[in-house]
């Protein structure tokens, strides 16, 4: 199961529309977007599976109104990059390890089916 290349594939259609984003939460650089590791539910007894992401938004901590301002032109971008499929959003500050305080951000849920390919293993 290529659940790396699932996560890379949300990174890569996400910096494609020109949103910094990042898989390695030591690599975040506000504003961006990470991408955190999916919940997995497996589908049929085969390798494909549905996989539930989760990405931050975030950014520095300029002040609320600039944040929010910073915040909403992410989000706009980065419904844009996932076409709007079943994408919600709700407020929540980040804490990352290298981080003294937790960081503004919006953390955006949706849901995806990953088709393994044809002799992947079981």
């Amino acid at each position: 199961m290529d659940v790396a290349g699932a996560v890379q594939s949300v990174v890569d259609r996400l910096t494609a529309a020109g949103i910094r984003a990042t898989l390695d939460e030591r690599d975040i650089n506000p504003p961006c977007v990470y991408v955190a590791p999916p919940t997995i539910t497996f589908r049929f007894g085969r390798a494909d599976f549905t996989a539930a992401f989760t990405a931050w938004c975030v950014t520095g901590a300029a002040g609320r109104r600039a944040d929010l301002s910073t915040l909403g032109d992410l989000l706009d971008a980065v419904g844009e990059a996932l076409n709007w499929a079943g994408v919600s959003a709700d407020p929540a500050d980040l804490l990352i390890p290298h981080q003294a305080v937790p960081l503004p951000a919006y953390r955006v849920l949706w849901t995806e089916r990953i088709t393994q390919p044809k002799g992947s293993p079981k």
